[in-house]
């Protein structure tokens, strides 16, 4: 849905080191009950976090060792279940991931 101006200018994926952790960034493609897989097949690499967005509907969760997490949409009321954004926490070796939920 995004211009193709924004797709051109932005990576499909990027990997980043934040505080020791290495965190994977994809937004998706593909149908909603697919989402999750094309997540974690989206990076070669062994990731502390996969960051992902598209179907707008939240995951929070861990999966051998690493984190999915979706923090649906703060503005979608039509396709997420509720309006939400995300917090991803890391302390040291501690990793803590939140969805906050915005009720109307």
């Amino acid at each position: 849905m995004d211009s193709v101006e924004l797709k051109e200018a932005l990576p499909k994926k990027l990997v980043l080191k934040v505080a020791g952790k290495k965190i994977g960034v994809v937004h998706g493609s593909g149908p909603a009950f697919k989402v999750l897989q094309m997540a974690k097949n989206a990076f070669d690499e062994k990731l502390d976090v996969i960051i992902f967005g598209h179907t707008h509907n939240v995951v929070n969760e861990t999966v051998d060792g690493t984190l999915y997490f979706n923090p649906g949409s703060p503005t979608d009321n039509v396709f997420a279940k509720y309006r939400s954004f995300g917090i991803i926490e890391i302390d040291g070796d501690d990793l803590k991931a939140k969805i906050i939920r915005i009720d109307d």
